[in-house]
């Protein structure tokens, strides 16, 4: 199992705008071993940095990937994306950077179909 998150650019570095006409809807995907899941982001509910997908199984026999898709309405960023793994004998212990998987971030930001 791990989690996994995609970072969403703040709207400012430097003083400088980074998401100049960003999208307020698009589609991330995430293959995994159980299938596919696609989500529809919200990009006025995403913080800036690290926000969680949700937790998936991988295999070794599946090919593990997240696409992001450009049918939006407006431009789409991508920064990076970040798998965690979940120790299964230990699924609440804290992470390398001290956040908990409970804390690694918010699924509000999904429209539900």
């Amino acid at each position: 199992m791990y989690e996994v998150a995609y970072y969403y650019l703040p709207e400012r570095v430097n003083g400088r705008f980074v998401r100049w006409g960003a999208a307020d809807n698009f589609q991330i995907t995430v293959f995994h071993s159980g299938g596919e899941a696609t989500l529809v982001m919200a990009g006025d509910r995403l913080g800036p940095g690290w926000n969680s997908l949700g937790t998936f199984r991988f295999s070794p026999d599946v090919e593990a990937r997240v696409e992001l898709s450009d049918a939006a309405d407006g431009r789409v960023y991508a920064d990076a994306i970040r798998w965690r793994y979940i120790d299964p004998d230990n699924p609440n212990a804290l992470r390398y950077d001290g956040v908990a998987p409970w804390e690694s971030g918010s699924r509000e930001f999904l429209i539900r179909r």
